[in-house]
């Protein structure tokens, strides 16, 4: 599938069924989102991967009732950034951008 194949066809799905989430999964994942540019590749996101049973579990209490739906997920990820981890050039942060950016990859 090239790119534009890709953009297409991504979905927001919001029902699940639960999987197996394997190391190799997550560590595609991980890979996304080390190839994404940065600015001065400063790659100022952090991505917590939470596959544990008994921690999603707490973590659906955190989420609001618009996703509930997630209670049903094998996974959640958990993503982290702060201006100060990035680039800062006169009044324009770029940690937002970039950290999209990071998590669109992963998402594709």
């Amino acid at each position: 599938m090239d790119v534009k194949e890709a953009i297409e066809k991504r979905r927001a799905y919001r029902s699940f069924e639960e999987i197996k989430i394997t190391d190799n999964v997550i560590n595609t994942f991980v890979r996304a989102a080390q190839v994404a540019p940065s600015c001065m590749n400063k790659q100022p996101w952090k991505f917590i991967f939470v596959k544990n049973k008994d921690k999603l579990e707490n973590l659906y209490t955190a989420l609001t009732p618009a996703n509930k739906w997630a209670h049903k997920s094998s996974l959640i990820i958990g993503v982290v950034s702060t201006p100060k981890d990035d680039c800062i050039i006169g009044e324009r942060l770029y940690y937002l951008f970039d950290t999209g950016m990071a998590t669109a990859f992963i998402i594709l």
